[in-house]
């Protein structure tokens, strides 16, 4: 299953492996730091040995170091892709926030303006009426349901 579960428990779109690059990047970067402290520490300390009791003391060394390697890098690595949902769901939330209020404020103005504009319609409507001489008898928008206030 390409799914997992998020931090809150629910589950979370999939990843696409991006990620990976950066994990193999990351677990080879510290590997090779402890490879090289393993290798010097066994050089410094026992000098006396020969290269093949070296060699498996750096590589029994090194059993204990993948795994510790593995999991501080799966756990920085998931770290990262928390920390980062989270300032982009917050950077989304905020943007969200401001063009829903624009939105509004925009709303508004283009409701000021229909109610403007029936409200000229409808006295134009009666002036015309007037200025015939006929009776004019239509109620003013703000009485028949329209956006009038």
């Amino acid at each position: 299953m390409n799914e997992r579960l998020s931090a809150t428990g629910d589950a979370a779109r999939p990843r696409d492996g991006s990620w990976e690059g950066w994990f193999l990047l990351l677990f080879v970067t510290q590997s090779a730091v402890c490879l090289a402290g393993i290798i010097w520490l066994e050089l410094a300390h026992n000098t006396g040995d020969g290269w093949l009791e070296t060699a498996i003391a750096v590589i029994r060394g090194m059993e204990a170091v993948v795994v510790v390697v593995g999991v501080w890098t799966f756990t920085v690595m998931e770290g990262a892709v928390i920390l980062g949902e989270r300032y982009l769901r917050k950077r989304f939330e905020s943007g969200r926030a401001v063009g829903l209020q624009e939105g509004r404020e925009e709303g508004r103005e283009e409701g000021r303006e229909e109610t403007m504009t029936e409200w000229v319609t409808w006295n134009g409507r009666r002036l015309e009426a007037e200025r015939r001489g006929e009776p004019f008898d239509e109620p003013p928008p703000s009485e028949n349901g329209a956006s009038g206030r």
